[in-house]
């Protein structure tokens, strides 16, 4: 019976010890990922609408990092990934998509301190619909149905930096 108390008492003793030393992630939505936008530059989107009205658009790198110290996992689908997994932070500005044949899901794993870049292309909703800058959110996906609800407030959404919608082609900048 002592032997039994010993031992419970040992494994109790270690396996405190043990949950002590891992490392657990803190959980906040905002220690995720770090997502980052540039504007590259501006010009005609070709591919992005039918040939009769082609569209200006800005052409955009958005970047998200994963800031955790192990590997995080999201989905996103093959074509339509700039409207499934991303918003604007205004009405007035959209993401264009190339046409699409064969959508499918994908999950991205990203290791610790890996980033993964989207090339995008921003366009106005109309001819009057202007605005000065922008910022991009990125909807966090853990699931396959969580594509297809991005409205849902209980999906993180993550945002970059608020850009200004001019051409930066033939620009340099000193980055933080």
């Amino acid at each position: 019976m002592a032997t039994t108390n010993w031992r419970n008492a040992l494994c109790s003793f270690f396996t405190i010890m043990v949950t002590s030393l891992c490392y657990s992630q803190s959980g906040q939505p905002g220690d995720l990922v770090t997502v980052r936008l540039s504007v590259v530059g501006q010009g005609i989107g070709f591919g992005l609408s039918n040939d009769n009205d082609q569209e200006e658009c800005f052409f955009a790198l958005a970047t998200v990092t994963n800031l955790q110290d192990t590997a995080i996992a999201f989905f996103t689908s093959t074509c339509s990934w700039p409207i499934s997994n991303w918003r604007t932070s205004s009405e007035k500005v959209f993401l264009n998509i190339l046409g699409c044949d064969a959508q499918d899901f994908e999950r991205i794993t990203l290791l610790p301190k890996q980033t993964i870049e989207f090339n995008i292309a921003l366009s106005f909703r109309d001819k009057k619909s202007k605005v000065d800058s922008v910022k991009l959110g990125f909807i966090y996906c853990t699931a396959v149905l969580d594509l297809l609800d991005r409205k849902n407030p209980r999906i993180p959404v993550f945002w970059s930096n608020e850009v200004s919608l001019i051409n930066s082609l033939n620009t340099y900048q000193i980055r933080k």
